[in-house]
């Protein structure tokens, strides 16, 4: 009887023994797997469950009672799911999923070795359901086959499509582009550090967009503004493996509610992706995105009141960045008029020639007598020579005209801008004198000598020296005549000489 009885204490023994089960080995103490997350298991000192898996699950094994371990979870979308243990095991895994109850389990998704995955190792795929709960039971192939691996559940996709760096959604230049981060997730690596205030590196819900650059420019990606949240930038190069930050930005000064603003030398050929954040970890919500060209400085003589002043000869610029200004040419009419302003001073009471030849576009030109404010026209042109102007004007000594020259349509390029004064051509530039510049001689009135109406002016003398106009029917060159250190320029055959004879320079050195 005490023999029976200590046998009887034993068996009651082994049997409390056995029911001290370790969390997952059997479907009633699942562990508790988040989607997206590996998860490890070991199966060594786990025990077969009941009943054994289906015996269509795969390959060798069939049915074959295993140890096991169980883990579960809630699906929250609707989505095709994977269950995978593929070359993450240290031995030949099988896996099972179920919906249902631990009572009354229901296999909606069974393998043993997956084609592909090393070592014998497992993946199965079903179709989640939103709030269904499921079961995932992994073993092995044989009684024997046990050990060690990670568990993954693929996670539902997210529910905005350029959520990661991978699946970035092309954007156009100068269009705006909506996009809402408020169902987003953070994307790794975080953002650089030095992306500018508070929010540093903080994580936060971001979405992504790419572009190709078609030339080198500086570019601008701006929610200025646009956003209805507290937003963060960065721009990058390279890939989605080994990205390279370019340009980044939190609060850029003058964008309202903290919205960001970044600038980057964009390369030709390059593929870039713009990451747009928020400054911390709860900042998210919606707005436009805009990548664009990085305006122009403001041009000084973009109108009449900063207008360059300019003298005889060539003025080499451009008019890139102009903005049309509120005064129109009446010559051009058509078309906004992208353009900037010179001023030059008369020298004499002569014609006033500025010809624009050998500019890059089409030009339009006007000039003015009278002040910014209240300008009168006095020469415009559109074409002249090809698609560029010339204008000349009667222009009255030390009076200053204001000269307008504008792009057709918007157009912008290089300016080749020539003043000239009076009539006739300059054969050769007078050699510098003591003055430090060479003497100008122009002839002003007719070139006809029935109108007795020709006057020549001489500038840029030295003061009250005597002066001695002189005058041919041809042109040659002689370097220093009788000893001089001067050209002359003018005939021999049949020189000249007016019939006032010697004049003065004067203070003025003019005569």
């Amino acid at each position: 009887m005490k023999l029976l009885s200590c046998s009887r204490l034993l068996t009651a023994s082994l049997v409390l023994s056995g029911a001290a089960l370790a969390q997952g080995d059997e479907c009633a103490t699942a562990t508790t797997i988040t989607p997206g997350t590996p998860a490890a298991f070991d199966t060594s000192g786990a025990t077969p469950s009941v009943p054994d898996f289906t015996a269509s699950c795969g390959a060798g094994g069939g049915s074959t009672s295993s140890n096991d371990v169980w883990f579960s979870f809630t699906a929250t979308a609707d989505y095709a799911a994977r269950a995978t243990t593929c070359g993450t095991a240290a031995y030949d895994t099988k896996i099972e999923i179920y919906s249902g109850s631990c009572g009354a389990l229901v296999s909606v998704g069974c393998n043993d070795d997956f084609a592909g995955c090393s070592g014998f190792t497992s993946q199965a795929d079903f179709a989640a359901v939103t709030g269904t709960e499921y079961f995932i039971r992994i073993g092995g192939w044989g009684t024997t086959d046990a050990g060690a691996g990670d568990i993954l559940v693929t996670a539902p996709p997210s529910a905005v499509p350029n959520d990661e760096c991978a699946d970035a959604l092309p954007i156009t230049p100068d269009t705006p582009t909506s996009f809402d981060t408020t169902l987003a997730t953070p994307s790794v690596p975080d953002f650089t550090a030095s992306c500018g205030a508070g929010g540093g590196s903080t994580s936060s819900n971001d979405v992504w967009f790419s572009f190709t650059a078609t030339s080198d420019y500086t570019a601008r990606a701006t929610t200025c503004g646009t956003a209805a949240y507290d937003t963060k930038i960065e721009i990058y190069s390279g890939s989605c493996g080994a990205l390279v930050s370019v340009g980044c930005n939190d609060d850029f000064a003058g964008c309202s509610g903290f919205t960001s603003q970044a600038d980057f030398a964009a390369v030709t050929g390059t593929e870039y992706f713009i990451r747009i954040g928020g400054w911390g970890t709860t900042d998210a919500g919606s707005g436009d995105i805009l990548l664009t060209d990085v305006p122009p400085p403001a041009l000084p003589n973009d109108d009449c009141d900063g207008a360059i002043p300019v003298g005889l000869g060539e003025t080499l610029t451009d008019n890139v960045g102009a903005s049309p200004s509120s005064v129109s040419m009446s010559c051009v009419n058509a078309g906004e008029l992208s353009d900037v302003w010179f001023s030059y001073t008369a020298i004499g009471d002569c014609p006033v020639t500025v010809d624009l030849a050998g500019s890059s576009y089409d030009t339009g030109m006007a000039a003015y007598s009278g002040s910014c404010a209240a300008l009168a026209e006095v020469a415009c042109n559109d074409d002249a020579t090809g698609l560029q102007s010339r204008i000349t004007w009667q222009a009255a000594a030390g009076t200053t005209y204001y000269i307008q020259v504008g792009g057709f349509n918007g157009a912008t390029g290089d300016i080749v801008m020539n003043v000239s004064e009076g009539i006739g051509s300059v054969v050769c530039a007078g050699n510098a004198n003591s003055t430090g510049v060479g003497a100008l001689l122009r002839a002003c009135g007719s070139d006809v000598a029935a109108d007795n109406a020709l006057s020549l002016e001489v500038t840029d003398l030295p003061a009250n020296q005597n002066v001695l106009f002189v005058n041919s029917q041809e042109t040659i060159f002689v370097a220093n005549p009788g000893g001089s250190q001067g050209d002359l320029c003018i005939g021999s055959l049949a020189l000249g000489r007016h019939v006032n004879d010697i004049v003065n320079s004067g203070a003025a050195g003019t005569a």
